[in-house]
């Protein structure tokens, strides 16, 4: 069974298939944030998605972090990653670095969860 959240025309938000849900790329809708500021956003746009799919952050199992400049960038995100998923049991996790579709897009997360 495939159900679609939030179809979007070329994209849709999520997708959840056969009990696990696909978050398409998230990232911060104030790009005039810091890394800080634009991690925090897109944390919160995560939890909202993950809340229409019917599940929370408890359920992710990956996530894939785009970061602009990793070199400088890292440290910051960390700090605002480890606030969101304290006490969590921390999901697989990738980061790397990438040329975002803005040079004002500091961060991007690729999430996989399951129901």
């Amino acid at each position: 069974m495939i159900k679609t959240i939030a179809p979007m025309g070329r994209y849709s938000k999520a997708k959840i298939v056969n009990g696990n849900v696909y978050l398409c790329g998230q990232f911060s809708t104030d790009l005039t944030l810091d890394v800080k500021g634009q991690s925090k956003n897109t944390f919160d746009q995560v939890d909202t998605l993950l809340a229409e799919c019917g599940i929370d952050k408890s359920k992710i199992v990956s996530i894939l972090v785009h970061l602009n400049d990793i070199e400088n960038h890292y440290a910051s995100f960390n700090e605002e990653y480890d606030t969101w998923i304290a006490g969590k049991e921390a999901p697989v996790r990738t980061c790397v670095e990438a040329k975002m579709f803005s040079e004002a897009c500091l961060v991007e997360l690729t999430i996989i969860a399951t129901e």
